[in-house]
């Protein structure tokens, strides 16, 4: 299984390989659910009921490999600082490869926890755990590069699956595309991008 949280490709990176980032490892999952009991007066039983509310924990491990110690050490040590994905109100998205083709998982809004680490040589070892709502099989992008936290938009870093929007990545910096086609929130105004009303 390949995890990616907020763009980031946690496991699984197609772009790093196998070798350097293979799939995750050690998946556990499990949800919890708000549930109330009720009971009455000279009831002989009482009832329990579900009130929802679910809440979705995926934990995993993770590798990747580095060329040098002094790098796997620096990766390890400096991961939160690094920017590398958001902590909170982001996608988490799991591509699963099955015999019938690539399947994928959605959960959207999810938050995620510093991850435990160790290292062996070259070889950095990571435990995540990712919690939201519930999974599912449609994309949620209606925030994918933004989120509104106090009503602002801040920028999450996520990828989107649409085309001709008004930012792209550029590192692990967001900045505006020279073209756009269409975007929910950014037109342009002569050569300036401004938020549509």
């Amino acid at each position: 299984m390949r995890v990616a949280f907020g763009g980031y490709y946690i496991t699984g990176d197609f772009a790093l390989g196998m070798r350097v980032n293979p799939p995750a490892m050690l998946i556990g999952k499990s949800a919890d659910r708000l549930q109330q009991v009720v009971s009455g007066q000279g009831w002989s039983e009482g009832k329990i009921i579900d009130r929802g509310n679910q809440l979705t924990t995926l934990s995993f491990r993770a590798e990747r490999v580095f060329d040098t110690t002094q790098e796997a050490e620096s990766y390890m040590i400096g991961y939160e600082a690094a920017g590398l994905h958001p902590w909170d109100n982001a996608t988490a998205l799991l591509v699963c490869d099955t015999p019938g083709g690539i399947k994928y998982h959605y959960m959207f809004p999810a938050a995620i926890s510093a991850p435990r680490f160790s290292y062996m040589g070259c070889r950095v070892f990571a435990e995540y755990t990712i919690t939201g709502g519930q999974f599912t099989t449609v994309a949620d992008y209606s925030a994918s590069y933004w989120f509104r936290p106090n009503g602002n938009r801040v920028p999450t870093g996520e990828k989107s699956t649409l085309t001709g929007e008004a930012w792209e990545r550029s590192g692990n910096n967001l900045r505006p595309k020279a073209s756009l086609v269409s975007d929910d929130d950014w037109e342009f105004s002569g050569s300036n991008l401004r938020p549509k009303a």
